[in-house]
């Protein structure tokens, strides 16, 4: 059930708004993930980031969320009550979350994150325990696993680590394809979920094929390994250890 919850979180993260700046990319649950050569700012302050945010609003409302769970077959009827919830669950998750435009060598990448917290996982994880298995059927393109505007081509396995900063956390990537209309845009993705106090921070890094992704992903797969949480953080979290994923 968690591969559905980390499948959601990385779909809904794609679609997102605001952000900051600096080498240290700081996550929403407070953890810092170092990312040497880069600066960041608003993913909107380009016109791909614009492109990519037109569809948040939408993407993120509860009545696209609860359509699209019908459209997935998720819950039959009488049950209507279990599907707002999620959705409702999900859109505040997605308003909370952030995006980010990275700028390093000649090229830029799109950063996204949100953090979840354990009593939001706990309660999606009941609702999906009480879904039906998805009908995907219908999210294909040209034989391809399609979500919105991506397709997925390829994924690599999940991993699993722990940060020299102690932060547990999972990874994978993935091959994408965006259909712009008149173009078709290839896209590299990473993601990470980290595990900071009681949540996880979800994020997925998305970058263009070919001299920006060999930028950008080495410097995000290192990032992970060094990822670590500021004292300050720590004591606003309240807390002084870590859970394992």
């Amino acid at each position: 059930m968690k591969k559905w919850l980390t499948a959601a979180a990385a779909a809904v993260i794609l679609w997102t708004a605001p952000a900051a700046q600096g080498a240290d990319i700081s996550l929403p649950g407070g953890a810092a993930l170092p990312m040497d050569g880069t600066e960041a700012e608003a993913a909107s302050s380009s016109f791909l980031g614009g492109l990519l945010a037109e569809k948040a609003v939408d993407a993120a409302s509860e009545e696209h969320l609860a359509h699209a769970a019908d459209d997935l077959g998720l819950f039959g009827a009488g049950q209507e009550a279990e599907r707002d919830e999620l959705a409702a669950i999900i859109a505040s998750i997605a308003r909370r979350s952030e995006a980010r435009r990275l700028i390093g060598g000649s090229g830029e990448a799109y950063f996204f994150s949100v953090y979840v917290t354990d009593e939001e996982l706990r309660r999606a994880e009941a609702l999906f325990a009480e879904a039906a298995r998805p009908d995907l059927s219908g999210m294909e393109r040209d034989g391809h696993a399609a979500a919105g505007k991506f397709s997925l081509l390829r994924a690599s396995p999940m991993e699993r680590g722990v940060s020299s900063g102690g932060v547990p956390y999972r990874t994978a990537s993935a091959a994408l394809s965006f259909d712009g209309g008149m173009l078709r845009l290839p896209f590299r993705a990473a993601f990470a979920a980290l595990r900071e106090g009681r949540g996880e921070t979800y994020s997925v890094l998305l970058v263009m094929e070919g001299s920006d992704a060999a930028y950008f992903l080495p410097r995000f797969e290192k990032g992970l390994t060094e990822a670590f949480v500021p004292p300050a953080a720590q004591v606003r979290a309240g807390r002084s250890g870590r859970e394992d994923v």
